[in-house]
């Protein structure tokens, strides 16, 4: 998923990525605020994005369906350390259980 650790002068640490087996949810966390260069390809389709804020839980949505390349370019909201979260939105969901 990530197609390169991001480099930053005093980084503390590589950001971290990991996905369920069929992608339909992923995470990484970034240590340092930073661009990230990501591989979706593996991920299932239409899956939301949203930065979620380590330090007080606030969620920032990125994309509310995210497409599925190579070279997706996301960039965090602010300074700090952020967790990215891959997910089904709750209206996907509503929707594939009325069907």
């Amino acid at each position: 998923m990530l197609l390169a650790q991001p480099i930053q002068s005093g980084m503390r640490a590589p950001a971290v990525a990991a996905r369920t087996e069929t992608g339909d949810m992923a995470v990484i966390y970034v240590p340092d605020a930073s661009a990230l260069i990501l591989d979706t390809r593996s991920l299932a389709a239409n899956l939301m994005m949203e930065w979620v804020n380590v330090r007080t839980g606030d969620r920032t949505i990125g994309f509310t369906a995210i497409q599925r390349i190579v070279n997706l370019n996301i960039v965090a909201p602010s300074a700090g350390d952020w967790l990215v979260w891959f997910r089904q939105s709750h209206e996907l969901n509503t929707t594939r259980n009325q069907a």
